[in-house]
């Protein structure tokens, strides 16, 4: 009981921090529109990289990070996912599971965050 109480106190506390990260979010997607208009940045120059929680027993998910940038390298995904784990283990989730999908920079992340992908290992 207790448990509960201090799990539902801490996703609420995240639902708080989110929706004060939507407002940035918001103002950062007015300013990438007002790049495009004005010619100073070009679509294929774009990718967002985006993290987020999603629970396997309750109903929700939870964005932790919006990246946009040109590019990022496997060792930069591998560092900001290692970021956001260690953030998230503060407090008290525990993260069983991670999806991505197949490009090679995602293979190469995971072997950097550890993991082994060799279908003979198994």
């Amino acid at each position: 009981m207790v448990n509960d109480a201090v799990k539902s106190k801490k996703l609420k506390y995240l639902r708080q921090k989110v929706k004060r990260q939507a407002k940035k979010i918001a103002s950062m997607k007015m300013v990438i529109s007002s790049l495009k208009q004005n010619n100073l940045l070009n679509n294929d120059e774009l990718e967002l990289f985006t993290e987020q929680f999603v629970a396997i027993n309750e109903s929700w998910k939870i964005p932790m990070g919006y990246f946009l940038c040109n590019h990022l390298n496997s060792s930069q995904k591998s560092e900001l996912i290692q970021q956001c784990l260690n953030l998230i283990n503060k407090t008290g989730i525990k993260v069983v599971n991670l999806t991505f999908d197949g490009c090679a920079s995602n293979i190469n992340m995971s072997k950097l965050l550890g993991c082994d992908l060799d279908p003979t290992s198994f």
